[in-house]
């Protein structure tokens, strides 16, 4: 590549090589963030509502599209819902005003619509990244590692499909660390305030944001040299400041319906420290966060990577790679410390690894460094070793997205078992039709709808609906002709033998034969990769399990 020519006039040869691997670096950001969106758009339309299913395929999405839609027809500001921050219900509420997509009939453009919102948090998230890790180790080919690690991990691919609150607040969440690094080197009260409020406005999309007002103190500190710097300086309270208007912002009925915000956020804690849905495997709850989660993330060969380059930033670049490695850790603990973890809480932390591994190739852009990567050859060793860790973690994106691109399992189950009940017949499930269950009767929108609104979709097929739970004496008695059972129904009951499930399979086993088994493999080409079985990972295409009476058992 040449440079043109009035831009060599006057240039050592030196100086022409360094100008051209400028324009390589930045065509190599440019191409990262060309990345970002392709992945983020390829099976975007997955799981959307239509002629099949009444509801999405992910259960959050209809939560917010329903509290945006009311507050967009309705004109009424107050979600009366907590349990999320409101800015994500707020901008949604804006888009479907705009897309007049707020009308039950149109359901499917507005969380399309609200979709797109993810995918650009996600690519801003990927851009957020590059100039952290520019600012961190001194630009070079830093930034654009950086945004490939963003662009390609599939924690963050996947999640800016869905139109749910944490593309956003992991967005935020790293703005906010970004102009904490801008105060590593500049005495601005712009970046104060900007920190507090970007701060703020994360904590408006999820509660735990509030914690980002965290870092800029600590750059703060880091940059007088001195604790006592938060004490004697106004800078901190900039930064308060902003984070209480950011979130007012963001969240206003926190304060005029305290009562509701109250009562809503109680419950979410509580949920947290309890758990309810998510099955940690036997581990503690941190241990299974760094066992299983970050590597479901990010995957592990890119895990290990940053791991080291978080190390590795500590011992090089002293201060700055303190302040990287301490929000690591406090997010880490912060998401890793209760008894409901879900593998999108490790949004937040996608950026963070990311910046950490471009900080192992800052080295190729300083021949003099000393240390660790100190000889050319352990340098360009470490580059080898980042690119294979993303080249891996892209073919597992793509894997996912390609994934959500072919035909869903509980999409194909409702094919075939439809036409073999087109003329009535009996069918039993563990509960109500949900986003994890073939769309037998269209409607599937679990406990959001009252039970007669399934009885009636069924009555209205000639199926005779039985929800048995884990009653064996409801199945022995009603003995519908088929039963059906997503992995969400059956796997970890099983797996941890859960009494009742153990028996009621047992009894299905007896009496049933298994008809049909649906599972779609993750695969890129001919490279297969394993599924991890983590709730909210297992979203597209669940395992599906179809049971018909078997008339030989005497049933």
């Amino acid at each position: 590549m040449r440079l043109p020519a009035k831009q060599l006039i006057g240039k050592t040869p030196a100086e022409q090589r360094a100008g051209v691997l400028d324009v390589i670096r930045k065509r190599a950001l440019l191409a990262a963030l060309i990345v970002a969106v392709c992945l983020r758009l390829v099976g975007i339309s997955w799981g959307l509502p239509g002629a099949a299913h009444s509801d999405s395929y992910h259960p959050d999405e209809g939560t917010i599209y329903g509290h945006a839609a009311n507050m967009a027809d309705t004109g009424d500001l107050n979600p009366h819902f907590f349990n999320y921050g409101s800015l994500p219900i707020m901008l949604s509420a804006v888009i479907l005003k705009l897309s007049g997509a707020y009308v039950p009939q149109r359901i499917a453009m507005g969380l399309a619509a609200l979709r797109l919102l993810s995918v650009v948090a996600g690519v801003v998230t990927a851009w957020l990244a590059a100039f952290i890790a520019g600012r961190l180790f001194r630009g070079g080919w830093a930034p654009a590692i950086a945004a490939f690690g963003v662009a390609v991990a599939p924690l963050a691919v996947v999640n800016s499909h869905y139109a749910t609150v944490d593309a956003l607040a992991a967005c935020l969440l790293t703005a906010s660390f970004a102009c904490a690094v801008r105060i590593l080197d500049e005495d601005s009260r712009r970046w104060y305030l900007l920190a507090g409020l970007l701060a703020g406005l994360a904590a408006a999309s999820k509660y735990v944001g509030i914690l980002a007002v965290l870092p800029p103190l600590a750059a703060h500190a880091i940059r007088c040299g001195s604790l006592r710097s938060l004490v004697r300086s106004a800078a901190p309270l900039v930064v308060i400041a902003g984070a209480a208007i950011g979130f007012l912002i963001g969240c206003p009925y926190s304060v005029l319906d305290s009562a509701a915000f109250l009562r809503d956020v109680g419950f979410e804690m509580r949920h947290v420290r309890e758990g309810a849905t998510t099955y940690l495997m036997g581990q503690a709850p941190l241990e299974y966060f760094a066992l299983q989660v970050l590597p479901c993330a990010v995957t592990m060969p890119l895990l290990c990577v940053a791991a080291i380059g978080l190390a590795f930033g500590v011992a090089t670049w002293r201060a700055r790679g303190a302040l990287l490695a301490g929000w690591f850790l406090l997010l880490t603990l912060a998401h890793g410390a209760g008894q409901e973890i879900f593998v999108r809480y490790a949004m937040p932390l996608v950026p963070l690894l990311a910046v950490a591994v471009a900080g192992l190739v800052a080295p190729l852009d300083a021949p003099e460094a000393q240390g660790l990567l100190s000889r050319p050859f352990q340098r360009y060793g470490a580059l080898g070793v980042v690119t294979l860790a993303l080249v891996w973690a892209g073919l597992t994106s793509w894997a996912n997205v390609a994934l959500m691109e072919r035909p869903d399992t509980r999409d194909q189950a409702a094919l075939d078992l439809l036409p073999e009940m087109s003329e009535g017949g009996s069918l039993g499930m563990h509960g109500l039709p949900w986003f994890h269950t073939p769309p037998l009767l269209h409607v599937n929108g679990g406990p959001h709808y009252p039970e007669r609104v399934y009885f009636a979709a069924a009555e209205e097929l000639g199926i005779e609906l039985t929800i048995t739970g884990w009653n064996v004496g409801v199945l022995e008695l009603r003995a519908p002709e088929w039963f059906v059972a997503s992995e969400f129904d059956y796997h970890f009951p099983l797996l941890t033998e859960k009494p009742e499930a153990v028996a009621f399979y047992a009894a299905l086993d007896d009496g049933y034969a298994l008809e049909r088994v649906y599972s779609e493999p993750l695969r890129a080409g001919p490279i297969r990769f394993e599924r991890p079985r983590l709730h909210d990972w297992r979203y597209v295409s669940p395992d599906i399990r179809v049971y018909r009476l078997d008339e030989e058992a005497g049933r």
